[in-house]
């Protein structure tokens, strides 16, 4: 099981990264980025499941007397402390500690040897994200199944494959968004200060709130996954096949852009005087770098 759970998750990476073959990511560097990625992600799996450990053990300790235990199960006393116990360790513990811990593998790692390319694109922004939430998906499900049965390790297989990973993807998806949005303002404020006529200030949200609000909104649906489990088993099941369903379609619809063309096309949302030509023939005369 515990080799199924392994090449499932790769063959998924490997799908991947056959899509972005032509990335100038692929390098005689990679694999080895992909190792300390992979050790980056390990270490911080092992740290939010030690601080869920302690962070749970504070919680137990605040519902002591709101439960008891008979032949190693769980009695609620009733069904309002159990549902509070539910949603503060569904949410607040396990969503906002795992979610968060696995985003500081990849802005370590971005920081010392990823982003400094000129031709990036979509997916190499969201694969460093999924191979933390892989990795995050094959450690968690090894403690599963080490510590329960094989129908354990079947039900992980499932709902953690298309948990961990599809959050990962998803806060991938958020990070290069906010950063299409950070180059295309960084973009329009050097043609301003290059006195180039009609150029407008990127509008809307900012390029930290749009990354904020995608890991809120995964904080919230991880958290919503684990309390429907916990409290709900017959809506976690349908939660679980509709996050299958939507796994798949958002695989089948995911497309590797160039992210050059995608700041410039976010840049011209704002000014629609411009032409795409036009923009990197201002971008060449002027000779902003970005």
């Amino acid at each position: 099981m515990i080799l199924l759970i392994i090449i499932l998750n790769l063959s998924l990476l490997v799908f991947l990264l056959l899509r972005n073959k032509n990335s100038s990511i692929f390098n005689r560097h990679t694999i080895l980025r992909f190792l300390l990625l992979i050790l980056f992600g390990g270490i911080a799996c092992v740290i939010s499941l030690i601080i869920e450990y302690f962070s749970t053990f504070l919680l137990i300790s605040f519902f002591s007397d709101g439960y008891s235990i008979v032949n190693n199960k769980v009695y609620w006393d009733n069904s309002f402390n159990e549902i509070l116990y539910n949603f503060i360790f569904c949410f607040i513990i396990v969503g906002i500690i795992e979610e968060l811990t696995k985003i500081l593998p990849v802005f370590f790692y971005n920081k010392r040897c990823l982003f400094y390319h000129n031709d990036l694109k979509k997916f190499d922004f969201i694969i460093p994200f999924l191979i933390v939430g892989m990795t995050f998906s094959i450690i968690e499900d090894v403690e599963y199944i080490m510590n329960g049965d094989e129908w354990t390790g079947f039900a992980r297989l499932i709902t953690e494959f298309c948990g961990h990973t599809l959050y990962a993807l998803l806060i991938g998806v958020g990070y290069y968004k906010s950063s299409v949005k950070a180059k295309a303002t960084s973009l329009s404020f050097s043609l301003r200060m290059k006195k180039v006529p009609d150029i407008k200030f990127i509008s809307g949200m900012k390029s930290k709130n749009i990354f904020a609000v995608s890991c809120i909104i995964i904080i919230f649906i991880h958290g919503l996954y684990d309390f429907l489990v916990y409290t709900f088993i017959d809506l976690a099941f349908i939660f679980i096949a509709l996050s299958l369903i939507y796994f798949i379609v958002f695989l089948i619809m995911l497309r590797n852009t160039n992210f050059k063309d995608d700041y410039i096309k976010r840049f011209l949302k704002d000014n629609k005087h411009l032409t795409k030509e036009e923009v990197e023939c201002l971008i060449d005369e002027h000779e902003i770098k970005i």
